[in-house]
Parts: C-alpha cells; structure tokens; sequence
C-alpha cells in the first residue's frame, strides 16, 4: 500500500543532475527542475503565477556541491503555481471517562502544487 499523506510526488520532464533544498512553510524540500510539489499554501499568489524560492540551503549540479550559512547568496528557484487545495480531512477525536464527555474535531490541512521551474545559481563575490 502507498503512504498517505505524503507532502511530494514526482513527474519529473527529464534527467538532470541538478538539484537543490529550499525552504517554505516552516518545511525543508528537495527540487529538480520540472518537479511537481505539493508545499505549504501560498496565500498571496494566484493560480499560473510564477513563485521566487530565495531560502536555498543546497544546490548542487552533480559535479560541484555549495552548502550554504543557511542560505546560499545568489541562489534561486523559480515555480509556477499549479493550484490550490486541501488535504484529506482529519478527525480528532476526545473522550473523557466516567464522565460521558465526547469531543469531536476536524481539521483540513491547506496546500499549494507548483511546478518547479528553474534552478538558478549566480556566483557573487562575497570576499571582502
């Protein structure tokens, strides 16, 4: 059985090596290019807008690996916003014994799908 639940599916459009990790929403995420990922909702972008990532912690190219002290200056990665949604609806549930108290919640989790669409990384000169 697949996990439910799970924040990231792949469709990726080809095979590159290059890949990086942003982080969005409070959460830490590994892209490629052409990747489809489900994040944190978006709340001030529309749908078919195209989203800057600026907190990138890792690029890579598959030749060379730039970790950054948190984030790398000169990195970014550009996304499209595909749509708005909601996870699955989830039920809390509390019972108190012996005193014939029942509570009942619900919760459902908001996200945004973007397609990841470019990684770029601009080499600046911070050396002073």
């Amino acid at each position: 059985m697949a996990a439910t639940g799970a924040k990231k599916y792949t469709k990726t459009s080809g095979k590159t090596r290059e890949f990086a990790v942003v982080a969005t929403g409070g959460k830490q995420y590994l892209v490629r290019d052409g990747e489809i990922l489900r994040i944190e909702h978006l709340p001030r972008v529309g749908v078919d807008d195209t989203v800057e990532f600026e907190h990138v912690l890792l690029y890579s190219d598959g030749e060379r690996t730039i970790v950054g002290a948190p984030d790398i200056p000169g990195a970014r990665v550009t996304a499209t916003l595909r749509k708005h949604g909601r996870n699955r609806k989830i039920t809390i549930l509390r019972f108190h014994s012996k005193t014939r108290h029942r509570r009942k919640k619900g919760h459902q989790q908001r996200h945004s799908e973007v397609r990841i669409g470019a990684i770029t990384f601009e080499k600046t000169n911070t050396a002073a």
